[in-house]
């Protein structure tokens, strides 16, 4: 594999990084630093394997951090130009009642109206051109204008200083995430080691660049091109927490742009997918539809492509490549969806 990518350990092991996210888990890691018995094969096993929900869940909770930024950088984007364009709309307003009390002061004749919309506040001014019966001037219309124009331009400020806060909120928790698991990713894996790498190869499961080759069906349509392009990444891409390709993916970053090479769009993370598309039956599974494991209050914690012959391909976990492999039997299975 290219030599930019990190040594490879298993997100089984990342797992261990997010057993305080989640309100009421334990931490399982021993303290490797004190002179303790070394777990048993079984004691690792059991560990790493509870613990793969956790760090799928994680993971994809690091996705759904990630599209809020994205969808508050968008809703500020747009305030930002409303903003501006009140600004520039509020100037024009102001600049034009100026100059109307230019003309009449030039000539001598500055309408009471006026005078008082000068002296006054806008608010204060209004309640007493109403009062006055002259709510069906110019002036009055005039500055009715300018007090719905800085109203509106406040309003659009507040609502922006709100979720400028909102995205601060939602970076600091996705980094902490990340942060985490990147952290107790060396604290795993010293686990692991206490393992013969024979019985290291059994905990983590498949690794690598490794495949599973039955013979698929070939797949036309969409889904034909889904897969191709699912397909093409095995052994040249890698799993890397939040990617979305080229040359690294996350389970859910790996299926959607699969899908998106197709022109269909999904939902980013394997939470959202599995909440907007249809369920369906094992019994109706055909090439190209969704394949979701690991249970969580929250939804899956991990996606892959079904290939048909009872054939994935999936971004696992950190520190293996884009692989196939059997459907059942490695994971905790939750369900599948089709993409429509």
């Amino acid at each position: 594999m290219a030599s930019h990518r990190a040594p490879k350990v298993s997100n089984k092991a990342a797992a261990y990084t997010v057993v305080g996210l989640t309100a009421g888990t334990v931490a399982l890691v021993p303290n490797l630093s004190q002179a303790s018995p070394a777990p048993t094969y079984d004691q690792v096993k059991t560990e790493v394997h509870n613990l793969d929900a956790q760090s799928d869940t994680a993971s994809q909770q690091y996705d759904a951090a990630q599209v809020q930024y994205t969808q508050l950088q968008q809703k500020i984007d747009g305030l930002q130009e409303q903003i501006t364009t009140e600004s520039g709309d509020l100037r024009v307003l102001q600049t034009s009642m100026g100059l109307q009390a230019s003309a009449q002061y030039e000539n001598g004749d500055v309408s009471p109206t006026l005078q008082l919309a000068l002296d006054a506040s806008p608010d204060a001014f209004l309640t007493q051109a109403s009062a006055a019966g002259e709510t069906a001037s110019q002036d009055v219309v005039k500055l009715k204008e300018i007090n719905q124009a800085e109203v509106s331009l406040k309003q659009d400020q507040a609502n922006a200083t709100a979720l400028l806060a909102q995205q601060q909120t939602a970076v600091k928790h996705a980094a902490a995430i990340k942060a985490t698991i990147q952290s107790e990713l060396q604290k795993a894996q010293a686990l692991l080691n206490t393992l013969t790498p024979a019985e290291k190869a059994q905990v983590e499961g498949p690794g690598g660049s490794g495949t599973y080759n039955t013979v698929v069906p070939p797949v036309s349509g969409r889904a034909g091109a889904a897969i191709a392009y699912a397909e093409s990444k095995v052994g040249k891409a890698y799993y890397e927490v939040g990617a979305t390709g080229p040359d690294a993916y996350d389970c859910s970053g790996l299926v959607m742009a699969a899908w998106a090479s197709a022109g269909v769009q999904i939902e980013r993370d394997s939470m959202e997918q599995w909440a907007s598309l249809p369920h369906i039956s094992e019994s109706q599974l055909e090439p190209g539809d969704l394949v979701f494991y690991y249970p969580g209050s929250d939804g899956p914690g991990h996606v892959a492509m079904y290939i048909g012959n009872g054939e994935i391909v999936q971004a696992l976990h950190q520190g293996t490549d884009v692989m196939n492999s059997p459907m059942l039997g490695q994971m905790p299975l939750v369900g599948f969806a089709r993409v429509v």
